[in-house]
């Protein structure tokens, strides 16, 4: 599959990225994307592009280049709802950051952003929500409980003290193959989510996500940090896939503000050292590789609450529709042609030894937000 790095924003119905010259056609954007905002964001996101092909933004030259704007929409179905023992936060309000090349040397005492949140080693798992229903991108999949997946083998604490989650590599199964998906009970409006990650699922058919999203989507958004499938692509092969695991993975970085929203990608072996201290600095960090500022529009009223979320699907909205094409998601052969199965469902069924490198292994999620 493609190697890139994937950030949807979905606020409120969807982010839309729409120039200044297409004021004419908004009416009939904004008719298109209630009726599918049903529809899980990553497939929405996916619909989006397909649709308004020559109005999206599909990869930014520049921060000046790329604007956003919001459109207002419905309140939908709630896809991904905390447990009741959520931990609600309040508003963390941070001021804006800039972009520098110059090396963070911070220490931990100097460091306005504090932790509320660490996963890591053996209880890496404790604060985490099983999620057990029916995919909401029609996948081929089949997401167990944490005893289930404990059994099964598809989630545990490795010698390297990561936490590792999987898909089902059985060789045939008769309907959906099984998965994880998790969400974080904590919630929190505005902060820094840093990811280190050592591996990341790939191959055809397999859809992972790292991502955050509010209590009933689309309203209270969405922040795709690492996914397969459209949006922001990285000039660099080594951000997502099997460029991301030959490198022993790297640090994804997702600062929301009131000013904004960036993603950042430090490869492993480039971490500034900030970061590994547990003093994050992000006015200190190099260009992010996608930044949406607020300009025109009003972050707090789309953005709020929001969870964190792991996962990977099979087939589904993007991976199932995408298993006959070629170029873009950016392989020069189809998923079809490559296993020679004619379906992305009939794969999944009976080629489980094809899923050995869907897994996650993550050394550890930490959120912060900001206190003066």
């Amino acid at each position: 599959m493609q190697l890139l790095t994937h950030i949807i924003l979905v606020i409120a119905a969807t982010l839309v990225f729409v120039p200044h010259s297409a004021a004419a056609t908004r009416s009939s954007l904004i008719s298109r994307a209630h009726k599918i905002a049903v529809r899980h964001s990553t497939g929405l996101a996916r619909d989006l592009r397909v649709a308004f092909g020559g109005i999206l933004v599909s990869e930014p030259q520049s921060n000046s280049e790329q604007k956003a704007y919001c459109v207002s929409a419905p309140s939908s179905s709630n896809l991904s709802s905390p447990t009741s023992s959520s931990t609600t936060l309040a508003n963390g309000h941070v001021s804006p950051s800039t972009t520098t090349s110059s090396a963070p040397t911070a220490s931990v005492s100097s460091s306005h952003w504090k932790s509320v949140s660490t996963y890591s080693g053996s209880t890496f798992f404790n604060g985490w929500s099983f999620y057990t229903s029916a995919d909401p991108t029609s996948g081929t999949v089949q997401y167990l409980s944490q005893s289930d997946a404990q059994n099964a083998g598809l989630v545990d604490i490795n010698s390297a003290g990561n936490a590792v989650m999987r898909v089902d590599t059985t060789p045939t199964v008769s309907t959906n193959r099984n998965s994880v998906r998790i969400t974080t009970n904590l919630i929190f409006t505005e902060g820094l989510v840093i990811l280190d990650a050592v591996h990341m699922p790939t191959g055809c058919a397999t859809w992972p996500a790292f991502w955050t999203n509010g209590p009933n989507w689309p309203a209270g958004g969405e922040i795709d940090i690492v996914e397969g499938g459209c949006g922001v692509r990285s000039n660099y092969n080594y951000t997502f896939g099997s460029g991301f695991n030959s490198i022993s993975g790297g640090v994804y970085a997702m600062l929301w503000q009131d000013s904004g929203i960036q993603v950042y990608f430090f490869p492993r072996g480039s971490i500034p050292t900030d970061i590994t201290a547990g003093a994050p600095q992000p006015q200190s960090w190099s260009t992010p590789m996608a930044n949406w500022p607020s300009t025109n529009c009003n972050m707090a009223s789309h953005f709020y609450n929001h969870s964190v979320i792991f996962d990977t699907t099979l087939c589904g909205d993007w991976a199932g529709s995408a298993w006959n094409g070629t170029g873009v998601p950016g392989q020069s052969e189809s998923c079809a042609q490559l296993t020679g199965y004619s379906s992305c469902s009939d794969f999944v069924l009976n080629s489980g030894a094809s899923f050995a490198e869907a897994y996650w292994e993550v050394s550890s999620v930490k959120i912060y937000q900001y206190q003066s």
